[in-house]
């Protein structure tokens, strides 16, 4: 199965001609991703907002602007889109025979003169242009004022979400692949994890089951805690050593086709684990059970999050969370959109792909989470992972 570019463009197209949008000029790496099949190294990197830039107009072909050193690729991988490339400080022999100067670093004021050019080419007098505003610099919203008007430029980040909610069936093979072969990985950790390990040793074991799975899978997303440190490891710290009851959770996955996953796991290490720690594990564990048994199409989203936090508080009574769990797509460093939250009344739907999670941190009592992805269906839920019930996950 391969992506349909024009599934989601029609997708973003719909709700663009609903809201009155004549142009969406998209900046986020995720949002290109999404909306034009595109992935770009650099435009994840920390380099100025603009290097890549996804346009998407009411009517037609997706365009991406982006350098010509990282464009050859794209015009490959995405066929059914315009590229259209920028010159930076690399020397490329197709394009430079007959000598050009060059800037020292990628100039994204070329980016953005070529993306207007480009809209005012495709789309003619536009009136309402889509950004993402809260992570769209101001010296630009003043660039497209200057080029377009005043209020031209309006904030589009509910449409993505919007868009994004409901998986297609190529979206959906992804997601089921990257969850599943991240508890796969997950418990090559379990089973290779020793009293005296400390961080860095559960990051290499997580990256040497990417290595395991083979070709097809490019990253690991890790924020895994160990015993008493109870922030999560994206850089790890070597100073704990795990010790005998302590808990490892782990928490993201691998990823593949520019699209994240998102479970989690909870076990101990050892064979002594204190009474409170299983308690703690026995009531998060039966809780997600529980609300698993309650979801599927109809069910408000409010009303999951509120059996989950009645059931936990059964045993802890002073037991708070903000969300008990959010969507899964190619937003590779954050959750996706909606969460499963308490003022949230709206109903699971067919075609969302959809994270639970009931997790528990603490430096005395250690750090807990259990998450599974699972998929929305007319009669109920496709669930793609399930955590297990033995606390030491040896099975």
């Amino acid at each position: 199965m391969e992506r349909n570019q024009q599934e989601i463009q029609k997708k973003l197209q719909t709700l663009m001609d609903q809201e009155g949008f004549d142009v969406l000029l998209l900046t986020r790496p995720e949002s290109i991703r999404y909306a034009t099949g595109v992935t770009s190294a650099f435009m994840y990197l920390n380099i100025p907002v603009g290097n890549v830039i996804g346009i998407v107009p009411k009517t037609g072909k997706a365009a991406v602007i982006m350098s010509e050193f990282e464009g050859n690729a794209a015009k490959i991988d995405s066929p059914d889109i315009d590229i259209l490339g920028y010159p930076i400080f690399v020397y490329i022999a197709d394009f430079d025979a007959g000598g050009r100067t060059k800037d020292a670093q990628p100039n994204t004021d070329k980016a953005f003169n070529m993306a207007a050019a480009y809209i005012r080419e495709t789309v003619g007098t536009a009136k309402k242009i889509g950004i993402e505003r809260p992570m769209f610099p101001y010296d630009r919203m003043l660039f497209l004022q200057k080029q377009f008007g005043g209020g031209v430029p309006q904030d589009c980040t509910q449409l993505l979400k919007e868009a994004a909610k409901y998986k297609t069936a190529w979206e959906i093979e992804v997601l089921r692949k990257n969850a599943q072969a991240s508890q796969r990985v997950m418990s090559y950790v379990a089973k290779h994890t020793e009293i005296g390990m400390d961080e860095q040793d559960i990051l290499l074991l997580m990256n040497q089951g990417l290595v395991n799975e083979g070709k097809g899978f490019c990253s690991t997303r890790q924020c895994n805690v160990v015993g008493e440190q109870f922030s999560p490891i994206y850089l790890p710290h070597t100073c704990y050593k795990l010790k005998e009851g302590d808990t490892v959770r782990l928490d993201g996955g691998i990823n593949a086709n520019a699209y994240s996953s998102d479970i989690s796991r909870t076990y101990f290490v050892g064979q002594k684990v204190s009474d409170e720690r299983l308690k703690i594990w026995h009531i998060l564990h039966d809780t997600f059970e529980k609300v698993f048994e309650m979801i599927g199409p109809g069910i408000r989203i409010c009303d999951i999050f509120k059996a989950a936090e009645d059931s936990v508080r059964t045993v802890i009574p002073e037991y708070h969370r903000g969300h008990f769990g959010h969507s899964v797509g190619c937003y590779v460093w954050w959750e996706e959109y909606p969460t499963i939250s308490r003022s949230d009344t709206s109903c699971l739907t067919p075609g969302m792909v959809m994270n639970l999670e009931i997790p528990y941190y603490s430096s005395f009592n250690n750090s807990y989470n259990f998450e599974d992805t699972f998929l929305v269906t007319d009669d109920g839920i496709d669930r793609f992972t399930k955590h297990s019930d033995d606390i030491y996950w040896r099975d």
